[in-house]
């Protein structure tokens, strides 16, 4: 019944106006009092810039600390202070780091399959990756692959959306894969062979790989003619200053994974455990809420801005996905072991069935 209780005040504290303070300073004095007078297991979990990984990390640690009488304090940090989402994970594996927020990217070089979310089109809409990351086999399954790919190091606790990736042009509008075409578009892709094969078989004019601080400066020189990314990213990079046309493309699926030290986790009471569990879990109902509602923001600033906004029709779309799931077909099994793929499509299926089901389909 406490367990019950603080997941509802946790809830009403994260959804709340962005404050994660408790109410009453006399309660929260006598708790501080009673937490000195025992061991105190102190942590830290490393989380990515946009706002709603930190609010998602904050959560998880008032959280935690709640539902263990403040037994564990964890505290956050920023990627980018140690050194990158990639080392974070690094230290995490030595044991120097106890939790981290970590970007597919981040995660990819310790457990190269996590590159099967990045599958192009893999998704058909968010609540299917949503669904995915809470079925209990699947769960399992993960967490169980992470042990054994990285000797026991790193566990999986939960993901959460990272974004949705779309097409951002200085031309346009892009409907279909061959107005990449007729435009003569140059696009800039992220430094990985799967985006570079992808929009090549689109039909873009040249593939442009850049480092993402050189969008900009590669969009006014005209070294290039088209990006593709998150809303928000793009927003805040202020790429859509030099671009006037997005095509909500969906073709990709960027994530965040929580994960942690095996060793720290182990260490920990099965009471303590079970508030982890249940504190990852609304880490990410606060960062999928958040993801959701900046996405939605950043829409309306542009269609203020004059951003043309176009989506796919349905036959549109068709045409987007017949050509990725080719490459996707050709590309993934190089960087992602047959047996996870199955895993994960199998788990993906009775996703998707659960989800018509509910839906009355």
């Amino acid at each position: 019944m406490k367990r019950l209780f603080m997941f509802g005040v946790m809830v009403l504290l994260v959804f709340g106006a962005g404050s994660l303070l408790f109410a009453g300073g006399a309660a929260e004095e006598d708790v501080d009092e009673a937490v000195e007078e025992r061991d105190v297991i102190s942590a830290t979990i490393a989380v990515a810039p946009p706002d709603y990984t930190n609010l998602a990390g904050e959560a998880f640690a008032a959280y935690v600390a709640a539902a263990t009488d403040g037994e564990i304090q964890i505290s956050t940090v920023l990627h980018d202070a140690v050194g990158g989402d990639q080392e974070a994970t690094d230290q995490l594996r030595l044991g120097e780091l106890e939790f981290n927020l970590a970007g597919g990217g981040g995660l990819a070089h310790a457990i190269p399959d996590v590159q099967v979310y990045n599958w192009p089109f893999l998704f058909a809409n968010r609540s299917e990756f949503y669904e995915l990351m809470m079925e209990e086999q699947y769960v399992q399954d993960i967490t169980e692959h992470f042990l054994a790919e990285t000797n026991n190091e790193i566990r999986f606790l939960a993901a959460g959306e990272n974004s949705i990736r779309h097409l951002y042009i200085t031309e346009g509008p892009i409907r279909v894969p061959q107005d990449l075409t007729d435009y003569g578009i140059s696009m800039r892709t992220r430094e990985l062979p799967l985006d570079q094969q992808l929009f090549e078989a689109l039909g873009v004019a040249e593939v442009v790989a850049l480092p993402a601080p050189e969008r900009y400066s590669a969009l006014q020189t005209g070294l290039i003619d088209a990006t593709e990314g998150g809303l928000a990213s793009a927003w805040a990079a202020g790429l859509l200053e030099v671009q006037e046309h997005v095509t909500l493309t969906g073709h990709a699926y960027d994530y965040f994974t929580l994960v942690v030290n095996n060793d720290f986790y182990e260490s920990l009471t099965e009471d303590q455990q079970l508030a982890i569990q249940e504190g990852a879990r609304v880490a990410m109902w606060v960062n999928n809420g958040h993801a959701i509602t900046e996405e939605q923001e950043v829409i309306e600033k542009m269609l203020a801005e004059g951003v043309q906004i176009y989506t796919p029709t349905p036959g549109e779309l068709a045409e987007w996905q017949e050509i990725a799931n080719q490459v996707g077909d050709d590309v993934m099994p190089e960087l992602v072991s047959q047996d996870f793929i199955d895993l994960t499509m199998d788990a993906l299926e009775r996703v998707k069935e659960r989800l018509r089901q509910r839906s009355g389909q």
